[in-house]
């Protein structure tokens, strides 16, 4: 009985060594996975901190609707507007892989336009020019009165936001997609007028 006591405590030690380097090779692992993780995060961010992405600049330079017929609340119209949009980075292209646009008379939708998609490069600055169509559109009664009444008047006060799914591009690194928002605010349109008396104005751009 005297000599298992040796061999137990023997088994109990190796046991012990066994279980103790296992849990040193636990906590190197994992320390080592967390300093690969503070590395690739602080390169990241270093990376984004460098490159300083900043939204593309949108603005409306033209705007006219030649074309606009409403009967008994059904509106058939034709819109044209030229944006103008400006990619403000440096080292930093911009793919355009779906844009939708809508004109706005107060909160109801009036017209709609797919600009479809396009490649923007580094300071570029592209002209766009969607014509904007509403085909047997039923408007509320009372958008209905207010933009006949305008429309009377020759001026309409309309919205235009767009709507676009983009990737930013550095060198053949593509970020993940993104969808921004472009907004355009009390946008004074005169019928028909070749564009000689709009003020072009500067939009809003969201992600």
């Amino acid at each position: 009985m005297a000599s298992s006591k040796p061999i137990y405590r023997d088994l109990v030690d190796k046991l012990t060594s066994k279980t103790t380097r296992r849990k040193r090779l636990i906590t190197c692992l994992c320390l080592t996975i967390l300093g690969l993780l503070i590395v690739v995060g602080v390169f990241v961010f270093i990376t984004w901190l460098v490159l300083r992405p900043h939204e593309p600049n949108y603005y409306v330079e033209y705007a006219s609707y030649p074309e606009l017929s409403l009967t008994d609340r059904i509106l058939n119209s034709r819109m044209a507007l030229n944006l103008t949009t400006r990619n403000p980075n440096g080292r930093i292209a911009i793919y355009y892989y779906k844009m939708e646009g809508y004109i706005y008379y107060g909160d109801q939708r009036i017209a709609g336009s797919d600009i479809g998609p396009f490649y923007q490069g580094h300071k570029e600055v592209r002209v766009l020019q969607p014509i904007f169509t509403a085909h047997s559109m039923i408007l509320r009664e009372d958008i209905a009165r207010d933009l006949m009444l305008e429309n009377s008047a020759g001026t309409l006060e309309l919205k235009l936001k767009l709507y676009a799914q983009i990737r930013f591009k550095v060198g053949s690194w593509k970020s993940r997609h993104y969808h921004m928002r472009v907004k355009c605010d009390e946008l004074n349109v005169e019928k028909n007028n070749g564009g000689n008396s709009f003020n072009h104005r500067k939009c809003s751009v969201y992600f």
